[in-house]
């Protein structure tokens, strides 16, 4: 791996790092601040559907004003600083804090830390600063070139030191304060490496974001014009003749640029073709966030012992991340020798539809799992054991590591990447993240509806007299109706035309 790569290298580990304190947040805000589990469940859960839809906006920035470069310095330093914040924050916090008064400057500072971690995560979830380095090798002319094998050792090796130190050694750190101090300590040192390259990095001037192209198109849409007067005919391709109003962008008196705004008309109609399938991931995000929410408090609330030895429940992070790269490694195998058997070559569009589907079916074993686990959980609450909860975490997982490459599959189909590329993969990120948000209205509805009558909430003060089981219960079967929504805008939507007609793109490529 060259030198470029590892400063690259050095800065995702050093967000790696810092996501296993961040992932404690739960327990931060219920056993520091001593907010109530369902207040911190519902904070986090905003939390996370912020960093899940901000990356779309960050993309826009980057494509439209600032380029990649900028974008990651910006946003690493205020991640950097985000973490300062709140180490800062937890300096005012007693151990015991049924005794201790918490200033409202310690306040203020992690009011201050929550925006600037919202950017700094939502760079990162947005990937672009591996598109950064992908352009970087490109105008190097060096992207074929594969790093050699004691490299690619050396990366596993420290990855597997930063995900052991930050499972055993970072919980095991008492103070709040030094908690998230180390991790900004690293990323500091990530941030000061990662600038000492900057005459090396590609820093080509931002081309405009497809956001842009696609308001342009709408607007243009939305002209009065006389239907005779529409030169362009769209009824050969799979849109037909929806979205007809949108060729009144192609009515130019420059034909130059004719060309260049048929392809825009087309790509905008394919955007807004895909709306409903882009909702399915709106159920998803709610699945997902029971896991950084809810399945950290269960652990929290279990035994953590083993022969003596208190286990830190962040082994469940851990746990979880190896499920997440286990079983996307797993479908990729699976993906790259089905085409051997078959004289059709199948499209990535084909291979992420059947990712999302399967992502689905993951999503649904989660929840199911999970409130069999509960409802044991709460049987014996003494002797429930944290380790009761890895099956869950490994569907959680599955389900997500599936989901995030079929994405990528689904929506990444030409080389270079464009910007309808890269704003169209983010969408349904976005729409994960709104989900995300909307559990919290979920969930306060499912509380108001429990109680009914005479009927005791599922959602009541005490986790342990609480009834997540059934809420998991709901979700299962929510998500399976959404896995039959899916089914249904495949086959009655223009979704499975547009796989189709990527098949037979890449069987004429090939041929």
């Amino acid at each position: 791996m060259a030198l470029l790569d590892w400063k690259i290298e050095g800065l995702n580990l050093a967000h790696i790092f810092a996501e296993y304190v961040l992932w404690l947040m739960v327990t931060f805000l219920t056993h520091v601040w001593e907010l109530n589990y369902k207040t911190a469940a519902a904070a986090i859960n905003i939390f996370w559907g912020l960093v899940g839809m901000l990356p779309l906006l960050v993309q826009y920035i980057i494509d439209s004003y600032v380029g990649n470069y900028r974008m990651a310095l910006l946003s690493t330093f205020m991640y950097t600083t985000g973490l300062g914040f709140l180490s800062i924050s937890a300096i005012g916090i007693c151990e015991n804090t049924k005794t201790c008064h918490v200033k409202k400057r310690y306040k203020f500072s992690l009011l201050l830390a929550i925006p600037q971690l919202l950017v700094g995560l939502s760079y990162q979830r947005s990937d672009s600063i591996n598109q950064l380095i992908a352009a970087t090798k490109e105008l190097g002319d060096n992207n074929k070139l594969r790093p050699p094998k004691w490299e690619r050792f050396l990366r596993i090796v420290a990855l597997i030191v930063v995900h052991l130190v930050g499972t055993f050694i970072l919980p095991n750190i008492n103070k709040w304060a030094f908690r998230f101090g180390v991790p900004t300590l690293c990323m500091l040192a990530a941030i000061f490496i990662f600038w000492t390259g900057s005459n090396s990095y590609h820093k080509p001037k931002p081309s405009g974001s497809f956001l842009t192209t696609m308001l342009k198109v709408i607007l243009a849409g939305l002209r009065p014009i006389k239907s005779n007067q529409l030169e362009y005919d769209n009824s050969g391709t799979h849109y037909g003749y929806r979205l007809r109003c949108l060729d009144k962008a192609i009515i130019t008196g420059d034909e130059e640029q004719r060309d260049k705004v048929i392809e825009d008309v087309r790509k905008t109609k394919q955007a807004i073709s895909r709306i409903p399938f882009f909702l399915a991931f709106f159920m998803l995000g709610i699945v997902s966030s029971i896991g950084d929410s809810y399945f950290i408090q269960q652990a929290d609330y279990m035994n953590t012992m083993i022969r003596g030895y208190d286990v830190p429940i962040v082994v469940l992070q851990l746990w979880y991340e190896l499920s997440k790269s286990l079983l996307k490694k797993i479908y990729l195998e699976i993906k790259d020798k089905l085409p051997k058997k078959s004289n059709n070559v199948v499209s990535s569009k084909c291979y992420g539809c059947v990712g999302i589907t399967v992502s689905m079916i993951f999503a649904i074993l989660c929840c199911f799992v999970a409130a069999a686990v509960d409802k044991m959980r709460c049987n014996k609450v003494n002797s429930a054991n944290m380790f009761w909860l890895l099956p869950q975490f490994f569907f959680l997982g599955g389900f997500e590591g599936i989901l995030e490459e079929s994405i990528e599959m689904f929506f990444t189909n030409s080389h270079p990447l464009t910007s309808f590329d890269h704003t169209m993969r983010l969408v349904p990120k976005s729409i994960f993240g709104i989900g995300s948000i909307c559990s919290v209205l979920l969930t306060f509805v499912v509380q108001k509806v429990s109680a009914w009558g005479d009927n005791t909430s599922w959602f009541v003060e005490d986790l342990n007299e609480s009834r997540l089981d059934k809420y998991f219960f709901l979700l299962g079967g929510l998500s399976i109706a959404n896995l039959v929504y899916y089914t249904f805008v495949y086959y009655f939507t223009s979704l499975r035309s547009e796989v189709k007609d990527s098949r037979s793109e890449v069987n004429e490529s090939n041929t």
